[in-house]
């Protein structure tokens, strides 16, 4: 790098004046305060996140999902997740949205899955192959019924 040049983060801040002064100001205050204002401000910030967490996650959530999909590689979906699982047509677990299913061979989108049946078709190794292997282990022995549990 040339003296006198700029880098990219510097020619950010030096653009973006008003916000960095704004984080400066804030990032200050946070460091100036006192132990007992710093537990205040934590408890509050808790109080908060627990009377909200669902209209939090709910904002976060498509956050989340965009920073696994490039951090793994795995393909934006082309259409909105519907409201059931594409596999087994129930709803998501209360506590997980629906499943970005791809193809961990070619990368491509297969569609929206519930964590049951999205763990479910990994654990059998993602082929047609160890689906089957459970089909035959599931399936009734000649003249009998299912196997029992």
């Amino acid at each position: 790098m040339h003296s006198g040049s700029l880098t990219t983060r510097q020619k950010w801040r030096f653009s973006n004046s008003d916000h960095v002064k704004e984080h400066d100001r804030k990032r200050d205050a946070i460091r100036n305060m006192t132990p007992e204002r710093r537990a205040q401000k934590l408890a509050a910030q808790k109080r908060y996140a627990e009377k909200h967490k669902d209209a939090i996650r709910a904002r976060n959530l498509p956050r989340r999902r965009m920073y696994a999909w490039r951090k793994k590689g795995i393909p934006f979906p082309p259409y909105e997740a519907p409201s059931v699982c594409e596999c087994c047509g129930g709803p998501p677990i209360p506590t997980h949205a629906l499943a970005v299913d791809h193809c961990h061979r070619t990368g491509k989108f297969r569609g929206w899955l519930c964590q049951r049946c999205n763990t479910g078709i990994g654990m059998l190794g993602d082929t047609i192959e160890g689906l089957m292997l459970a089909v035959k282990y599931l399936s009734p022995a000649p003249g009998g019924d299912l196997k029992q549990c």
